[in-house]
């Protein structure tokens, strides 16, 4: 059965009619296209952790919390990351409304990351994280710390 969809500050919010799924925010372009989205079992931690899932995602999301970056800034801040698998991570953070795309007409065009309001609210979380993993086991940060909010 499908979930009824309704458009909240200009995203799509789906709630479940009967089918055991609770809350979903995903992007125009992802809805439009009929993917599927992983099921988070109503656990809004489930559903964060699906959204934000991912080798490179939360790094990321760091980095774009100081400002936006160009693809290639961000890909020499990933080292070991590859073109297609950043490319694929970027493009589902915009589907999922965590980072925005700006293209600069030019030539070559100009491709300029950058968080969403819903990207940067992940930035005090994740700070909470660090903090965690620092004292619980014993992980020193190796990332600027406390990007702009």
């Amino acid at each position: 059965m499908r979930s009824k969809k309704h458009n909240i500050h200009g995203k799509w919010y789906n709630h479940g009619s009967g089918t055991g799924r609770a809350h979903n925010f995903v992007s125009l372009g992802f809805v439009s296209l009929g993917d599927v989205v992983k099921d988070h079992y109503g656990c809004p931690v489930q559903g964060t952790i699906n959204v934000i899932g991912g080798k490179w995602k939360v790094l990321a999301i760091w980095h774009l919390g100081f400002a936006p970056k160009r693809f290639a800034q961000l890909r020499e801040l990933l080292p070991g990351i590859s073109e297609k698998v950043l490319t694929a991570q970027l493009r589902q953070l915009e589907a999922d409304g965590i980072v925005g795309r700006r293209i600069k007409r030019s030539s070559p065009p100009q491709v300029t990351y950058s968080l969403t309001r819903a990207g940067r609210e992940l930035i005090e979380p994740m700070s909470v994280l660090c903090k965690w993993g620092t004292q619980h086991l014993g992980i020193p940060p190796n990332l600027p710390r406390y990007p702009r909010t």
